[in-house]
This record gives C-alpha cells, sequence and structure tokens, in this order.
C-alpha cells in the first residue's frame, strides 16, 4: 500500500498491513515486532463480533450516487471490481438522512468500488453499521471502515472500530 506511514518507525511509503486488525501499517517485519508490545493492546482481528458482512449493490460503471434512483437500481457488477481479494481497503459509509432505511453509499478513495448496501440484504449487519456511523461517525452521517471484498457479493466491514477521517 502506497501513502501509509509506518506505525513504528514513521517511514512513508510502501507499507505493509498488519494482518490481524488490517488497520496498522508497518515498513518491514523488523518494524512490526518491535512495535508489537505497543499495538497488541488495539490489535482487534478481523473477525467474530468487530465485523459484518453485507452484500452490495453495484452501480454500472460511470454512474454516481446522484445519477441513480432509489426506486430503479438493480444488482450491476462493475466491471473493474476486483474479485474475491483479502486485501484491506478503507471505505466511507454514508448513511441516509431519511428515510432512515434507504441504502447506504459505500466507496473508497479510487472509486473502484462503489456500492450501495440495501437494509433488506442484512437487517442486523444493516442496523450495526448505521448505530456506529449516528454514536462515531461524522456529523452521525458518515464513517470511515477498514473492510475487504470476499467476493462480489460480501463486504466485510470492521465496525468496531472507526477510522480518523481520510482525505475523500
Amino acid at each position: 500500500m502506497e501513502g501509509k506511514i509506518c506505525a513504528n518507525c514513521g517511514k512513508e511509503g510502501k507499507v505493509m498491513q498488519c494482518s490481524q486488525c488490517g488497520i496498522t501499517f508497518y515498513c518491514s517485519s523488523e518494524c512490526q515486532r518491535d512495535h508489537w508490545k505497543t499495538h497488541k493492546p488495539n490489535c482487534h482481528p478481523f473477525a467474530g463480533e468487530n465485523v459484518v458482512t453485507l452484500k452490495p449493490t453495484y452501480m454500472g460503471a460511470g454512474m454516481h450516487a446522484s445519477t441513480i434512483s432509489p426506486t430503479t437500481l438493480q444488482q450491476r457488477t462493475v466491471a473493474n471490481t476486483k474479485d474475491a481479494s483479502r486485501k484491506g481497503i478503507f471505505i466511507k459509509i454514508q448513511a441516509p438522512a431519511a428515510p432512515a432505511t434507504a441504502p447506504l453509499y459505500v466507496y473508497n478513495k479510487k472509486r473502484d468500488l462503489q456500492c450501495f448496501i440495501h437494509r433488506d440484504s442484512n437487517e442486523a449487519g444493516y442496523d450495526e453499521v448505521v448505530e456506529t456511523i449516528r454514536a462515531h461517525g461524522v456529523m452521525g452521517m458518515k464513517a470511515y471502515f477498514s473492510a475487504f471484498l470476499k467476493n462480489k457479493n460480501a463486504l466485510v466491514v470492521k465496525v468496531s472500530e472507526v477510522l480518523e477521517p481520510q482525505p475523500f
């Protein structure tokens, strides 16, 4: 991953993420080992109660949220959405103002992942994400999370930790 900073030495550039939490970055295995005692208490695995799995509904290539009516949404797969990958991504999830059950809008910085999450595909997961956004997000309307695509129909979101606002 480019543009991230090593949690141990502060070096900027190409780094690798902690395989457990997916949130902390290191420039080398040595830095990760050196930083482990500090990082361990805050390292929560990308599993169990820390995550929710949501089913994305993809937008067509070149479409933006403002050009799509929720009543005409159809499930479409974007050609450039990557296949199943354990590689972590940072996403922004925007909660609806009203109605409270309208789809969540999800995207990453590059916008090569843009999708909606409909409540009826996983009510408990949707509700947990919305509750987290309302409690810990920016103005209760959006929040940034670490996530990964398990496959094109499963977006795994780490809801136990809201990230600091990102530049997108």
